[in-house]
């Protein structure tokens, strides 16, 4: 799934997973929103597609503001 994830056009070289925001946070919550509109919202399938379970996926859903997805 990640070689299928868009990529940032804001990102710019030289940063690393330390950097605020991280780079990491962006590629997952990215990701998250890739299975997201991929599965039409339904998070059981979003989740399962992403490897991590329900309640990690709706944790994760809010720390990056994407409940309302």
């Amino acid at each position: 799934w990640l070689a299928q994830a868009p990529v940032n056009a804001d990102w710019q070289g030289g940063q690393t997973a330390d950097d605020s925001g991280g780079i990491l946070n962006d590629l997952e919550k990215q990701a998250i929103a890739l299975e997201m509109e991929k599965h039409g919202g339904n998070r059981t399938r979003a989740a399962r597609s992403l490897g991590i379970s329900r309640s990690t996926l709706y944790r994760k859903l809010r720390a990056y503001g994407l409940d309302s997805v």
